[in-house]
């Protein structure tokens, strides 16, 4: 744990004035509106891997077949051909493209730099195939993969410090430093991610101070953090490493949650097709044309959508326990629980309990519909009242993936 960022500080007001920060940054309706465009060129560019996947796979099919029919007269073709089905005839793993999609999504909304983790996935599966291969950008595409490398393994390591030593008696910790020997390569990437997204944010800062004030800024969650005017109870404005680690969180955090949460999404309503179809219902009466532009103002209105997310996120929550840690002394349940006391709450069991839920064991989105319709009745449609909600990019995604696909 440490004193900066969201996820792993324990210090009170340093947590909450970083959350006010990073609150503040991703409800700007500006910053919003751009994550929206984002969000639909990216899936453009997706669906133009995955057309380009299906496509050399039925390619090689068919030279396949051909050859067959024509009693192997050619051997070496026909080797080439198979060669080219056993690495391409492959069911596209929508959680590993979901991940490179919003890799590349927070990263560009963070930076405005492109990760290009689906360009990089894309050569990987073509990579037998030099005709479809993406070229001419190889040297970025290998920068970026590195940066990416970097990142996951950083991730990972967050994921074992948090789970393996925290909580853990002061003597057990004495033995950290032959962790840290043992899982040395993490440590040093790691800290390669954390310089890099320092350099990120000075060099930032200092373009910032040399823009005329007239000009108007983007509107990257950077931009944002180094901008966000506010203060600390001191009176001092965020420091680099503070909006290092904030960008960690968004990383780390957002990335996992919705790629995780959207494939259960996709589980769940292949498995129950009477739920997709009037979730499609809904889309299509808002949306007459595929190609129109969608906008947070009318994915306000997906209510059903909304409340099946919301269901597959009870059901299986992303993260089954979060831990919390008390800035005051208090008594809880019949206890007295001292000033720094850590609690680990279960969600899942929150989240699963008949005492709380009527049949949770049933998929049943109904249960949010209401809440959702009588959010809206209570609150008049603005820019405020929706631009906040944590569901608008998952909602997004899954509005795009069925204007586009058919999925069983």
């Amino acid at each position: 744990m440490n004193e900066m960022g969201i996820y792993s500080n324990h210090e009170y007001s340093s947590w909450k004035f970083n959350r006010n920060v990073l609150i503040k940054c991703v409800t700007l309706p500006k910053f919003l509106k751009e994550i929206v465009i984002e969000l639909q060129e990216q899936f453009k560019e997706l669906e133009n891997y995955w057309n380009d996947i299906e496509s050399a796979k039925s390619d090689s099919v068919k030279s396949d077949s051909n050859n067959q029919k024509s009693n192997f007269k050619n051997d070496s073709s026909t080797t080439n051909s198979t060669k080219k089905v056993r690495n391409e005839d492959k069911i596209i793993d929508i959680s590993k493209w979901i991940k490179c999609f919003t890799l590349d999504i927070f990263l560009q909304s963070i930076t405005r730099e492109k990760s290009f983790s689906m360009a990089n996935y894309y050569n990987q599966i073509m990579k037998d195939d030099e005709e479809n291969k993406l070229k001419g950008i190889k040297p970025i595409l290998d920068k970026n993969d590195l940066f990416v490398t970097k990142f996951k393994n950083s991730l990972w390591l967050l994921n074992q410090f948090n789970f393996k030593l925290i909580g853990l008696p002061n003597f057990f910790k004495k033995f950290f430093l032959v962790y840290k020997l043992y899982y040395r390569k993490y440590f040093d990437d790691y800290w390669w991610f954390h310089e890099s997204l320092l350099r990120i944010v000075r060099a930032r800062r200092l373009e910032i101070s040399n823009s005329p004030k007239e000009q108007d800024l983007k509107a990257d969650m950077l931009t944002c953090l180094i901008n966000s005017g506010l203060k600390t109870d001191d009176g001092r404005s965020t420091t680099d490493e503070e909006i290092v680690f904030m960008m960690k969180d968004y990383l780390s955090e957002g990335i996992g949650t919705i790629s995780n949460t959207f494939s259960y999404i996709i589980y769940y309503i292949c498995k129950y097709p009477t739920i997709k179809y009037r979730m499609i219902e809904e889309i299509d009466s808002l949306y007459n044309n595929q190609n129109d532009t969608f906008t947070y103002f009318i994915l306000a209105k997906l209510y059903y959508c909304e409340a099946v997310i919301k269901e597959v996120s009870r059901i299986h929550s992303v993260y089954p326990l979060i831990s919390r840690i008390s800035n005051e002394k208090d008594n809880i349940g019949g206890y007295t629980w001292d000033n720094g006391q850590m609690f680990c709450i279960n969600l899942h069991a929150i989240h699963n309990h008949k005492y709380n839920w009527n049949n949770p064991e049933e998929f049943d989105p109904e249960r949010f519909l209401y809440l959702e319709e009588k959010k809206a009745e209570e609150k008049e449609l603005n820019e405020k009242d929706y631009i906040g909600n944590s569901f608008v990019r998952k909602i997004l995604i899954l509005k795009i993936l069925y204007s586009h696909l058919e999925l069983d």
